[in-house]
């Protein structure tokens, strides 16, 4: 449930209206509306005002853009509108809303009003982290108004595509897959594409098939000024565990760090730091001086419409960092489907994982008799000591001779493959093995959306190498 304040969109005097005693008053006892967070479509949804029979009540809906919910007709309108001066008979009110679809973010402000000789049930207030008043969750009224709230946001994203997380594989040329979902909502398993284009005196050789292990989402964070000391660290090599960020949200201990001057490998781990006591006889055993949590923030979040933005803190890496980590920007990746939940709030499955290389011709430019250096019109794509060659003139009941070396890495030139061959000018041949263009396909299904845009990305590292 997304909750948050909102103004009243009543006047402002019967908005300060304070009930007296309750005497014979009738009250309102219950508003019992679905609160969630809308999707961008239409939807319906009913409501049930519960109370004693008698109590009197206008209830009122108004838009981000100040119109009105006209119960009848069942759209909004500048002119007021709503449910005035309707009573509770037989102990419950029934209703229904039906919210349109939108194409941006939308917010509407819910007023129930109690009218004469009614009154709230007693109010009980809950706040959020930031002390904010959570209304949504409070209940009943301390006035005659009693307020609601409820968010409408638009369909979100989810972009799937390579990355090389150290960059040591070239990605610039670069395809990716985006599809949209409704924002906490699901999609039947769907089919996706990205591929990533080596430069153009590079190629690419696979060197394993995907799994889930290699999809990761990543978080982008800023490191603070300067460190903080952990007790018993040696710091005497300037430098340290502990590190403050600006955001803490959805970090969690094993996610991996990548960054210009994170060392390399360093992971988000929990501090721990013990001594050996009677080292060298059967009662040697390990004492904790100190542990500290991974992630640790005593700041005050940011909440935006009832949910945590951003949450700043302090991080705590399995390996010291340099002083130079200060100020930066770092990736923190969260790896598998499991952990991208953690992350992101998408429950997603990840299925038919392929990685593939298009296929890659070039042309003899000239004869070749019984020679291992063949003359072809272009080498890009090709790998010594991987590529292999075929086509007309090959000997197809032998092994595809492999291309011991180049002459050039990417335009016209030789190549020196490792049998002598018999070719004619202009004989098509096959590149096996290496090639420009590394593809990736798969299916996704989304159980659960997020709140957010979302990209899922797939490590390349592990999966090519390029030459």
């Amino acid at each position: 449930m997304a909750n948050g304040y909102s103004s009243s969109v009543i006047s402002s005097s019967a908005r300060g209206a304070v009930i007296r005693s309750a005497g014979s008053q009738n009250m309102i006892t219950n508003f019992n509306l679905n609160l969630n967070d809308l999707s961008a479509s239409t939807e319906t949804r009913s409501f049930y005002i519960s109370g004693d029979s008698g109590a009197k009540f206008n209830l009122e809906i108004k838009n981000e853009d100040g119109k009105y919910y006209n119960f009848v007709t069942q759209n909004f309108q500048t002119a007021i509108a709503g449910l005035h001066n309707e009573v509770i008979e037989n102990g419950l009110y029934k209703g229904a809303i039906k919210f349109p679809a939108v194409t941006d973010d939308d917010q509407y402000d819910i007023s129930l009003l109690a009218l004469e000789n009614t009154i709230h049930r007693d109010y009980v207030e809950y706040r959020f982290e930031d002390n904010s008043i959570d209304i949504n969750t409070s209940l009943g009224s301390n006035s005659l108004l009693l307020t609601k709230v409820i968010y409408q946001y638009t369909d979100v994203t989810v972009t799937i595509s390579c990355d090389s997380p150290t960059s040591t594989i070239d990605t610039s040329q670069l395809v990716q897959s985006s599809l949209t979902v409704p924002r906490l909502g699901k999609k039947v398993k769907t089919s996706f594409t990205t591929s990533v284009t080596a430069p153009a005196n590079k190629a690419y050789s696979i060197v394993t098939q995907p799994t889930v292990s290699n999809v990761f989402s990543e978080i982008s964070t800023t490191v603070g000024a300067a460190p903080i000391n952990l007790p018993h660290e040696d710091t005497s090599s300037s430098t340290n565990f502990q590190w403050p960020i600006s955001n803490v949200k959805n970090i969690s201990p094993g996610m991996l760090v990548y960054g210009d001057n994170v060392t390399s490998g360093t992971k988000v781990s929990h501090y721990t730091i013990t001594v050996k006591k009677l080292i060298g006889t059967k009662n040697e055993r390990s004492i904790i001086l100190h542990s500290s949590k991974a992630i640790n923030s005593k700041e005050t979040p940011v909440i935006v419409n009832g949910l945590i933005t951003t949450q700043a803190g302090n991080i705590i890496f399995d390996k010291q960092q340099v002083a130079g980590l200060a100020s930066d920007t770092i990736k923190i990746a969260s790896y598998g489907v499991k952990n991208i939940n953690k992350s992101t709030g998408y429950r997603v499955e990840i299925t038919n994982l392929k990685i593939a290389l298009t296929p890659i011709t070039t042309t003899t430019t000239s004869a070749v008799v019984n020679s291992k250096t063949v003359p072809v019109a272009s080498i890009d794509g090709i790998i010594p000591g991987t590529s292999t060659i075929s086509g007309i003139g090959i000997n197809a009941n032998l092994a595809n001779p492999t291309v011991s070396s180049r002459a050039v890495s990417s335009t016209g030139g030789n190549l020196v493959l490792s049998s002598e061959q018999n070719l004619e000018s202009g004989v098509t041949l096959s590149v096996a093995n290496t090639g420009k263009v590394a593809t990736i396909t798969g299916d996704i299904e989304i159980f659960s959306a997020g709140t957010d845009n979302v990209e899922i990305k797939i490590n390349i590292e592990d999966l090519l190498s390029i030459a």
